[in-house]
């Protein structure tokens, strides 16, 4: 028996090893584990073939947002792809608003685009709510005139508000970059998979809006409003239903 078979053999105990019977479960684990020992097979060579030989999925999301994202659109969207081991890519067709795609393996693509989609149209109502809430004629820094500068103000404020917001959030994505979604090993097939489909791809960045001392309100508003975002995270691979987000 060649060594890939060896390892196609473990790689489909370890699946089997996630059934739902206990028993079946338990001995598909052993002989998994027995057959690791034998062949002196370790964790990293069974996880790089099991990506290997799994097929790319690619999942892409209209953002609404402008031509040009900002960066916390950007910095969500990142955040969501570390967290399901996949990158992901904008794309511009047409020049129409962009396309957020995540690239990965399984289903992990579609989950991330899934969470990416709910926690984008919740932070996205939450600094729009935000930006109605302010009081321009008080809290707009004299010296501004009114028009495009008081329209300037209240955007800057309004991505402090989504930056904090976001930061609260954060750890809450990261949970699941420890759980069965993990999988260090599928950088390379990645990229080899973008490289063949989509060739060279630039990179866009957008920087963060330093915040001031008297965007202090503003930061705590954003952090105590994303306390009401919620994540459950699934039970098995294929359960992308029950990671439920439950945010306003």
């Amino acid at each position: 028996m060649t060594l890939n078979k060896i390892i196609d053999k473990i790689c489909k105990c370890l699946r089997l090893a996630e059934s739902a019977n206990p028993n079946e479960a338990a001995s598909a684990l052993r002989q998994a584990i027995s057959l690791m020992r034998k062949y002196d097979i370790n964790d990293e060579q069974v996880n790089t073939h099991e990506v290997s030989i799994n097929q790319m999925n690619e999942s892409a999301v209209n953002s609404s947002s402008a031509s040009k994202p900002a960066y916390w659109v950007l910095a969500l969207s990142n955040l969501v792809a570390d967290a399901f081991d996949c990158r992901v890519y904008i794309s511009r067709k047409n020049r129409t608003k962009p396309d957020f795609i995540f690239i990965g393996v399984d289903n992990h693509p579609e989950v991330a685009s899934y969470l990416f989609t709910i926690l984008y149209r919740s932070l996205g109502r939450a600094r729009a709510n935000f930006m109605k809430g302010l009081d321009l004629d008080k809290s707009v820094i004299t010296g501004f005139k009114a028009g495009a500068g008081a329209v300037k103000e209240r955007r800057r404020r309004a991505n402090i508000f989504a930056q904090a917001w976001l930061f609260r959030v954060s750890n809450k994505v990261k949970m699941f970059k420890n759980n069965k979604y993990s999988n260090p090993n599928v950088t390379k097939p990645v990229d080899e998979y973008v490289n063949k489909k989509y060739g060279l791809t630039l990179d866009y960045q957008q920087n963060p809006i330093e915040a001031e001392a008297p965007d202090y309100n503003d930061i705590i508003i954003g952090m105590r409003a994303a306390e009401d975002v919620s994540l459950f995270r699934p039970l098995r691979k294929t359960d992308k239903h029950l990671l439920t987000v439950m945010a306003n």
